[in-house]
Parts: structure tokens; sequence; C-alpha cells
């Protein structure tokens, strides 16, 4: 999967063992469902044999995220001038933690090589989530919050984590241990 042993773990705990839960004694039905939905997705002529399946969705999966990315491209966003203005700020700021990929100036979620936050832009702030255990904190919790509260979040391509919201360029400051904490946490 070419993720590091913790990261692999977790997915394998927080979703890939529910599946197979469910899927428990018909496994042959998901394996038919992942093959309907990779031949689908990927616009394939043919079905993947069940052998080669794993390898055709991890092909597949790069080019999945990037067609996400480019869908929840800041310029789509409505923004007020505050939020932009934030979303600039916010971006110096990031640049000078981490070389950042950017896709046509805006961001997404970042990696290094693995997630350690995500900008998501709303039309009055911008919100940041860290993929940080909220136990974890080792910065101001005055302006963190537990994602894991939410069952999703707008715009959201991760789950769980530290929410940070941002509703004008002083909140950044308060912010940047707890991101640095995250990257940190990102190279283990």
């Amino acid at each position: 999967m070419r993720l590091p042993e913790k990261q692999r773990t977790a997915l394998h705990e927080s979703y890939w063992s529910k599946i197979e839960a469910l899927f428990r004694g018909s496994e042959w039905t998901f394996d038919a469902f992942a093959r309907d939905y990779v031949a689908l997705m990927s616009k394939a002529t043919k079905q993947e044999k069940s052998s080669e399946l794993y390898y055709a969705f991890r092909n597949f999966f790069p080019d999945l995220k990037q067609r996400l990315a480019e869908q929840q491209s800041f310029e789509k966003v409505p923004m007020s001038d505050e939020a932009r203005s934030i979303f600039e700020v916010l971006r110096a700021k990031l640049l000078e933690i981490d070389t950042v990929n950017s896709q046509s100036g805006s961001l997404s979620a970042i990696t290094h090589p693995t997630f350690f936050l995500e900008v998501l832009p709303r039309r009055y702030r911008i919100s940041l989530l860290l993929a940080l255990d909220f136990d974890e904190l080792d910065g101001p919790l005055n302006i963190a919050q537990d994602a894991t509260q939410w069952k999703f979040l707008v715009n959201a391509t991760h789950e769980g984590g530290v929410l940070l919201n941002f509703g004008s360029t002083a909140d950044i400051e308060n912010a940047i241990p707890l991101i640095r904490q995250a990257h940190a946490a990102s190279e283990d």
C-alpha cells in the first residue's frame, strides 16, 4: 500500500476489518462489487481478474485522489474577501513549515508523504483538519476541536483528527504550534 505500518494498521482497523466482517461467508459478493467498481470508475473495457484487482485499484487510486482534489479546488468555493485573505496568509505560513504540493495555486490535502493536514474552505472562514488525536495536543486547546465528534466534515477527504477554525488572520499564529506538531507526527 506504500504507507507506513502505523497508517496501514489504522486503515485496516478502521475500514478493512469492518468490511471483512460484513462479508464473512460471502467474500465473492465483495470481490464482484470491487471488480465492478474498479471497471466502472476506471472506464475499463473488461473486468480485472480477482488476483489482479488489488493492483488495478492501487493504480487507479492516485488518479482518483487527483480528481477529488480538482473537484475541491479553492477557486470553485465561494469565499468572502476575509476568508480568501485568511487562506493567503495561512498558505504563506504553511509554505514556511513545509514545501507544499500546490495544484493551480490552491491547497487541499497536504501530504508529506502522508496526510498531516487538510485545508477546508468555507464561505466566511477557513478550517484545518490536522492528523492528530485530540488527546495528543501539545498546544492551546481553546482553538482546537475534536473532529471525531462529527460523522463527516463538508469538503474533507480525511476523517477524525483535530479541527481548527480561522475567522481572522490573527487566529493563525495561535495554530502554528499545532500545525508543526501534526507535521512532525507525519514524519514519524
